[in-house]
This record gives C-alpha cells, sequence and structure tokens, in this order.
C-alpha cells in the first residue's frame, strides 16, 4: 500500500450518503498503524512470517501506547522509556526532559 494519510483515504472512501464510515481492510489498518503509531524508520529483521511481523508490530504499539499493556508486563513506564528497547533518540528527550523538571522545582524550591 503506498503511503498516505488516513485522513485522505478516509475522504476518498467516505460515502456522504453513509451513515457509517467507509470499511477498511485487515492490511490497510495494519499499515495504517504502523506509520501512525511506530516510529519513523521502524524495521523489523524477524526472519518469520507476515503473522510473527504483524505480531512484533502489535507489541510495539502496545508497549508504546499502552500503560495496561506495560503493566501486563510487569514493566514500568519509566523503565521502558529509558530501556535499550527504545529508540536512543527518545531516551536522550526524555531525560532530558527530567533534567528540566528536576532544575524547574529546584527553581521553585529557593
Amino acid at each position: 500500500m503506498e503511503t498516505k494519510s488516513f485522513r485522505k483515504w478516509f475522504n476518498e472512501n467516505s460515502d456522504p450518503n453513509d451513515m457509517c464510515p467507509p470499511a477498511l481492510s485487515d492490511e490497510d489498518m495494519l499499515n495504517f498503524l504502523q506509520e501512525y503509531l511506530l516510529p519513523k524508520g521502524w524495521y523489523t529483521a524477524a526472519l518469520g512470517g507476515p503473522e510473527q511481523i504483524n505480531t512484533e508490530i502489535v507489541h510495539r504499539i502496545l508497549l508504546d501506547h499502552s500503560k495496561r499493556y506495560q503493566l501486563e508486563w510487569g514493566i514500568e513506564q519509566d523503565e521502558y522509556w529509558l530501556s535499550e528497547e527504545r529508540n536512543p533518540v527518545c531516551r536522550f528527550l526524555y531525560k532530558l526532559d527530567l533534567k528540566l523538571i528536576k532544575r524547574k522545582l529546584k527553581k521553585l524550591e529557593v
């Protein structure tokens, strides 16, 4: 599937006379979720088939966006965001945010 925005797809496939949204195939749904919710340039080195890759995509999306899923895996959100599994840039920015927050708190205490 050629990469395009969900909004563009939605507008192209919507029928103004229909109360329901347009039908979206499983493959298109997965492609849109991957495009919007995974980091840019995400890839997998899995040797398995498409079903295994689908599992990796869902796992990564849930780890990134679901506190409930993180708790099911016994992972604290801060622990995950600082882990090697995340993009190094994300870890750097997260640590930078923590430093800035600590500095602001110190200024407020004085």
